[in-house]
């Protein structure tokens, strides 16, 4: 796999992240995903350094939990 994406969830946030996953998953191309809650309300900038670290693919990218890519997102930017 080339491209992990890291989704860090806030509580607020937990209805929306099946979703945003779902449009990870749905790809044309492989791309794992880590999704990081934020049980301790440190912030959106804590957990994707805690996901950052749980990276080993060459690319990163960070989707909000609310937000959704369309299947040729990682196909375009690669």
């Amino acid at each position: 796999m080339l491209l992990t994406f890291v989704i860090p969830v806030a509580s607020y946030h937990e209805a929306a992240v099946e979703r945003a996953a779902a449009s990870v998953m749905s790809q044309s191309l492989p791309a794992k995903v880590v999704v990081v809650r934020d049980h301790d309300h440190r912030g959106a900038g804590w957990a994707r350094n805690q996901g950052l670290a749980q990276v080993d693919t060459p690319f990163v990218a960070f989707l909000d939990a609310d937000d959704v890519w369309s299947p040729e997102f990682l196909a375009a930017v690669l």
